[in-house]
């Protein structure tokens, strides 16, 4: 069962090089929920959990088998922070490959800084957030 604020969903078989990649999206938005979501399953992710506040993220990314390969979290959560959220995760797993969204320009340095390997400004394109998750996922890319 999922947590509440959560939902998995499977995509396709995997990418062209045949390694399951998977993701867990947190953000409050659910139009960009989903259009993060169909997005990466377009790039190869498996199984893409969304989830609108942290403390269902963190269960969410506790009770993944595997692990989600990578890590989207906005900076604005509602009432909640995705810089708090960034550094309670990273906390747990410092091996979590993070991209961290902001409209907020000091918010970058503040990212690079919790463990994020990327950071993406808002507004967004989905070019750019196919670079940054394609940076993130090279091999020997650590936090």
């Amino acid at each position: 069962m999922e947590p509440e604020g959560c939902g998995p969903s499977p995509h396709g078989p995997g990418n062209e090089d045949g390694k399951m990649r998977t993701a867990l999206v947190v953000d409050d938005n659910a139009f960009h929920r989903e259009l993060l979501e169909v997005f990466l399953g377009t790039m190869g992710f498996t199984h893409i959990w969304t989830c609108d506040r942290p403390p269902e993220a963190m269960r969410a990314y506790r009770d993944a088998a595997p692990k989600p390969s990578i890590v989207l979290i906005d900076h604005e959560l509602g009432p909640a922070d995705g810089l708090r959220f960034l550094r309670e995760l990273v906390l747990e797993d410092d091996s979590a490959r993070v991209i961290f969204f902001s409209r907020d320009p000091e918010a970058e340095r503040e990212c690079y800084k919790a463990g994020a390997l990327e950071y993406v400004r808002k507004p967004y394109s989905i070019a750019g957030v196919g670079r940054a998750v394609n940076r993130a996922m090279r091999p020997g890319v650590v936090s």
